[in-house]
């Protein structure tokens, strides 16, 4: 599991199919069918968060966020960087992800306008080889838009504000002079690894700040409150990014934590679909 490589294509395979959410196909579908109910939506959303753990924990909450909009071809995807290998901000500029639902090409061309307008991007896919952040979103596009979605893959692990903001500037820009419907998509998850009562009121705070789009609020309560969160520079560079697109006030379609899907209760994770 892991990269193919060939002249000019990487292929990078699943990580976690069977492990976060069913590798066999049919099961899939199915599983995500449930999750999401009707066929699709008719709602626009330009920025959209959407958690990044199992299906069985997280799943319910991403396909209630998922489910009322309109799903376009064209995605931009920052997940964040679990593993600590490559750049700060690396972005897969060519080549596919695969899932079991099979592959999903990278956008090139979008990719390449990116590298041009941000210096703080560099098209490193060696994030992507062991991160599971973008790869769990995917089955979701992918059930959608069967036969034409595409995307620009991005791992961070960068939580510094002005880099955040400058990443932000460069997609905001991309996304306005797109030609083409065009979203960008957060993946990330809330506060870990604390008992359920603690988790819920230090992501009550943070989600005030995603429904105020204030990057810079949401940065400091997240410091100050020591929340661990798997994430905060996704979500920070996702809030400036709806900023610079016009849009004044973020909404929270559901929240929950991993203990009411049958966690550990002393031991929970947030998690929130916006």
């Amino acid at each position: 599991m892991g990269f193919k490589t060939g002249s000019s294509h990487i292929l990078r395979r699943p990580r976690v199919a069977g492990y976060l959410y069913p590798s066999d196909p049919a099961q899939l579908r199915q599983t995500i069918a449930r999750l999401m109910g009707e066929p699709m939506g008719t709602a626009v959303a330009r920025v959209v968060m959407v958690p990044h753990s199992s299906y069985d924990f997280s799943g319910a909450i991403a396909g209630a966020t998922l489910s009322p909009l309109q799903i376009p071809a064209r995605w931009i995807i920052i997940g964040t960087n679990h593993t600590g290998v490559g750049p700060s901000w690396s972005l897969m500029a060519d080549g596919a992800y695969q899932t079991p639902l099979g592959d999903v090409p990278v956008d090139n061309v979008l990719a390449e306008a990116l590298l041009r307008q941000c210096p703080l991007l560099d098209a490193d896919p060696s994030a992507h080889w062991g991160e599971h952040a973008i790869e769990v979103e995917l089955p979701w596009l992918q059930e959608r838009r069967p036969a034409d979605v595409r995307i620009v893959p991005m791992i961070t692990r960068s939580e510094d504000p002005a880099a955040c903001r400058q990443v932000a500037g460069a997609i905001a820009e991309v996304m306005r002079s797109s030609a083409q419907p065009l979203a960008l998509l957060i993946s990330s998850d809330l506060s870990h690894d604390e008992p359920r009562e603690v988790i819920i009121e230090k992501d009550a705070g943070l989600l005030e700040a995603i429904q105020a789009l204030d990057a810079d609020q949401f940065t400091s309560r997240a410091r100050a409150r020591s929340a661990r969160l798997c994430g905060s520079g996704a979500i920070a560079c996702g809030l400036w990014v709806a900023r610079f697109l016009g849009a004044r006030q973020g909404r929270v379609v559901r929240y929950g934590t991993s203990a009411e899907a049958g966690g550990d209760p002393d031991s929970a994770i947030g998690f929130a679909g916006a």
